[in-house]
Order: structure tokens, then C-alpha cells, then sequence
């Protein structure tokens, strides 16, 4: 659940990790606000908190800048080797 009036704030940005799907993504709490507010702001249950049980074709769209890239092949047997 993502809770904007709780947790939002253009002064202190919380940015949001999470999986969907076999990607991961990183994307500012505003600015995920900032597209769902004009998507489903006009639900009759929109009270400035949403989830979603699964990504919305339109959502995965808007949030491919937002992916994580995999790793490096080896990339951790690297960090491991290092320490």
C-alpha cells in the first residue's frame, strides 16, 4: 500500500523499492503520486493511499525508466572475492 499523505512530502522525497513482475523498481513517492492521482484519483475509493494487486499495463509503461538492470554477469562472486 502506498500512503501519500502519510508518507509524501516535496520536501523530504521518499523514493519507493519494490518488485513487480521478475523487475525491480526504484521511483520518487511524488512522482508515482503524480501519475496515479489523474488515473484513479476520480475512484470513489481514492483517498490519497492506493495498491494495486498486480501492475497495470499503463503503470509498467510509465515506470520502465524507473527499472533496476540486472547485475553484471559475476558481479557478485566479484564483491564476495573483495571482502
Amino acid at each position: 500500500m502506498v500512503d501519500y499523505g502519510r508518507y509524501g512530502s516535496e520536501r523530504l522525497p521518499i523514493w519507493l523499492l519494490f518488485r513487480a513482475g521478475g523487475d525491480w523498481y526504484l521511483i520518487p513517492l511524488a512522482t508515482l503520486f503524480a501519475w496515479a492521482e489523474p488515473h484513479h484519483g476520480h475512484t470513489k475509493g481514492w483517498r490519497r493511499y492506493w495498491s494495486w494487486p498486480s501492475i497495470l499495463k499503463t503503470l509498467r509503461e510509465f515506470l520502465q525508466p524507473y527499472v533496476i538492470p540486472p547485475a553484471p554477469s559475476g558481479w557478485g562472486q566479484w564483491w564476495v572475492s573483495k571482502r
